[in-house]
């Protein structure tokens, strides 16, 4: 389907994409973390992938865990581009995380 994001499926060492190695993402309805627990910078989105940034000079990631609230955000950071720092960003929530599995042995 060409009218749905797609995804690389094979990359290269580098983490380049393998050409011709790539498939449709999941539909929005199956992703682990809902679209309005995230976001995206869009002064550096060059393609309609939403949490592609381009043109980033440096990266770095962040981790914050806000126990209270049982969230983690998980984010991508451009220090380099004024205003913007934020490229993308994911808020995980596991406050409903299914219980650990019994151990059967204790």
């Amino acid at each position: 389907d060409h009218d749905r994001p797609w995804c690389s499926t094979g990359t290269y060492a580098d983490d380049k994409h393998i050409h011709g190695s790539w498939g449709n993402c999941l539909p929005e309805e199956e992703e682990l973390v809902p679209r309005s627990m995230q976001s995206y910078g869009k002064s550096r989105k060059c393609t309609d992938q939403y949490h592609h940034t381009c043109t980033a000079q440096a990266n770095y990631g962040g981790i914050e865990v806000d126990w209270s609230t049982n969230r983690m955000k998980l984010a991508v950071y451009t220090p380099h581009h004024e205003g913007e720092v934020e490229a993308s960003s994911i808020f995980v929530d596991f406050s409903a995380a299914p219980e650990p599995p019994v151990n059967p042995f204790e």
